[in-house]
């Protein structure tokens, strides 16, 4: 992690015990879980400041473009409050589901998440104390299995709530 809040390398330690759903899922989650922490622009910033980050990360093992808007709603000394709000979209792309049948070709057609929360933490912590966030949004796929192609549609409703317990 970079002195802004920017994570440079992220990783997560699964045990081999850990049946394969779980690891799946929680593999499928390791990038958002990179990205909980706060950016902070390089110049001060004061109570109501606004600013924009870019990335691109991958979801479910879709290539994803995340726009993320940050408003810091409190600090006092050390501890901070940040309201954040984002939009993830997906051009179209070839991907490999996990467990599908050999053959069988997957084409995302379309994503647009939205979602928005609050994160409070320490500058002086690594990841924040609490850290809210309610999306909705869809994603579009194309199957092919060589003899024709269904067109599919998810929708998405998730709420994230992550909690640090110093130690």
């Amino acid at each position: 992690m970079n002195a802004n809040g920017e994570h440079s390398e992220f990783a997560l330690d699964i045990p081999p015990d850990v049946d394969p759903q779980t690891r799946t899922m929680v593999e499928g989650m390791s990038p958002q879980l990179a990205k909980i922490s706060v950016p902070f622009p390089s110049e001060p910033v004061g109570t109501g400041a606004r600013w924009i980050t870019h990335t691109s990360t991958e979801l479910n093992g879709i290539h994803t473009d995340v726009a993320t808007t940050y408003t810091l709603r409190e600090r006092t000394g050390d501890q901070y409050r940040v309201g954040v709000s984002y939009e993830q979209s997906a051009p179209q792309q070839d991907i490999d589901l996990p467990g599908m049948p050999p053959g069988i070709d997957t084409q995302v057609t379309g994503v647009a998440i939205a979602g928005s929360g609050e994160t409070a933490g320490s500058l002086t912590m690594l990841f924040p104390l609490t850290s809210t966030a309610k999306a909705t949004g869809t994603v579009d796929m194309r199957v092919d299995d060589g003899q024709g192609t269904e067109d599919m549609h998810q929708n998405l409703d998730m709420s994230v709530n992550v909690e640090s317990i110093p130690t």
